[in-house]
């Protein structure tokens, strides 16, 4: 139970982190889903991680901002 809740904790951190960057306009939406994709990489949710993966480029898409990633 201890590890799930460090992992909780990381991963609230995590979005925090993600979301102040956005506020601030230095993340765009899709750089969010991008950033918690490889969070979510490094914890090894790899389903969560695609998820996030497939928002960004559907953001990239509708925003006509495609990067290569």
């Amino acid at each position: 139970m201890a590890d799930d809740s460090a992992q909780f904790l990381e991963l609230m951190t995590e979005i925090k982190y993600a979301t102040d960057l956005v506020r601030k306009k230095k993340f765009t939406l899709g750089q969010y889903y991008n950033h918690m994709a490889g969070f979510f990489d490094y914890i090894e949710l790899k389903k969560d991680a695609e998820e996030h993966r497939v928002l960004a480029k559907k953001w990239e898409i509708e925003k006509g901002e495609q990067h290569d990633n």
